[in-house]
């Protein structure tokens, strides 16, 4: 058995895991709501929006902003074709996956991506907030695994690439920081 098989067995056994030791209806509803704040990044997006308004916070709103776009064109544009994985609920046939299946390619989770990188940019503007915003991300990025949209490696790799684009975005803003 190669590594790549390894690893696939090793993150539908912890997919399989969740579903039979963790899943029920009150989780459900609950990473529902929490997943959905990761749709399309908007949460962050907002966020992103309200930070520029005050001059404390505008330079890590501004990163923000750009942190999502990098994020979301790499991950969408580039690494999800280049990877083609297919979702672990289409490998493996898993019926129930509780919200509306998401098409496209798993890897990278693009709400994880967002999520890191936003939490990232917060927690670096704001300690208090930015641990707000990093219990959120890492429960957007949880819920991702509890409806069986994306693989455990597929989160991690959206933690790290998010991460690393956030921290990329906050050197790039540090000539410009105080032109704002």
């Amino acid at each position: 058995m190669d590594l790549l098989n390894m690893i696939i067995d090793a993150d539908i056994a912890i997919l399989d895991t969740i579903q039979q030791g963790v899943r029920c209806g009150i989780g459900d509803v609950f990473f529902s709501i929490i997943t959905a704040f990761g749709d399309g990044g908007v949460l962050w997006i907002c966020l992103g929006i309200m930070m520029l308004l005050a001059k404390r916070t505008r330079t890590a709103g501004i990163v923000l902003l750009f942190a999502l776009a990098f994020t979301s064109s790499l991950g969408v544009l580039v690494i999800k074709p280049a990877v083609c994985r297919l979702r672990p609920f289409v490998l493996t046939g898993f019926e129930h996956v509780f919200i509306s299946p998401p098409g496209g390619y798993s890897f990278p989770s693009g709400h994880t991506v967002t999520s890191a990188a936003a939490a990232v940019c917060i927690y670096k503007a704001d300690r208090r907030a930015g641990a707000a915003a990093v219990i959120i991300a890492a429960l957007i990025a949880y819920s991702r695994m509890y409806f069986y949209v994306h693989y455990p490696t597929d989160v991690l790799a959206g933690l790290i690439l998010g991460a690393a684009s956030a921290s990329l975005m906050m050197r790039l803003a540090r000539p410009v920081k105080y032109a704002l």
